[in-house]
């Protein structure tokens, strides 16, 4: 089947027309749900390349700032910035899903020629073609696997030094029970596909609105 690049065809409306739009079934109002998706796409994409990037540069000098000036405070608050780095990026990544999903289901079957295949639809056709994504996510663990377990065991050390292995191991303790938890939650939900796990076949192709 022929893909069609949707984003070329659809008209880009002025503000004043928009007010017009209105029937929820109209052509001209799926173009505008069409082109409003793909621009938050994109606009989320963008984010989360800058997330992961301001991440992988800020949570080192978090960490090596707190174990050179032996700064406690930082180095045990230095796991915690991770989660909260990794769920800003996890929330951006589903969001692109989400609206990639959207577009799928709702958007291209009624937009594109029948026999032709939208973006969305093609990229969930075979396994290869969501690669990019699979490594994505790949990376995502990697860094917040190395930069969780980096500064939790510079915090373990510190405070064995300065208060003793007691309150050391149960630091540590709390450490591996928020990494387990915060692990489980970023593999089993950060999204790289459109479809989702109750999704066992997609719903029939409409004829295209006229």
């Amino acid at each position: 089947m022929s893909k069609v690049q949707l984003s070329q065809t659809v008209p880009r409306l002025n503000p004043q027309d928009q007010t017009e739009v209105t029937h929820p079934g109209s052509r001209e109002f799926l173009f505008l749900q069409f082109r409003t998706l793909r621009d938050e796409i994109a606009a989320k994409s963008e984010r989360v390349v800058r997330i992961q990037l301001s991440g992988v540069t800020a949570i080192p000098l978090v960490i090596g700032a707190g174990e050179k000036y032996g700064v406690l405070i930082v180095l045990a608050a230095s796991p915690i910035i991770t989660i909260v780095f990794t769920f800003i990026l996890l929330y951006e990544q589903n969001g692109i899903m989400r609206a990639g999903r959207y577009v799928r289901l709702h958007l291209e079957p009624f937009l594109a020629e029948q026999q032709a295949t939208g973006w969305e639809e093609w990229l969930e056709q075979y396994p290869a073609n969501r690669r990019a994504e699979k490594f994505f996510a790949l990376s995502a663990y990697i860094a917040f696997s190395l930069y969780y377990l980096g500064g939790s065991y510079l915090a373990f050390l510190t405070v064995k030094a300065t208060y003793g292995d007691q309150l050391a191991v149960v630091l540590a303790a709390i450490y591996a029970g928020g990494f387990l938890l915060a692990l489980y939650l970023v593999v089993t939900n950060f999204a790289i596909s459109t479809r989702t796990q109750d999704e066992s076949v997609d719903r029939p192709r409409p004829r295209p609105l006229s």
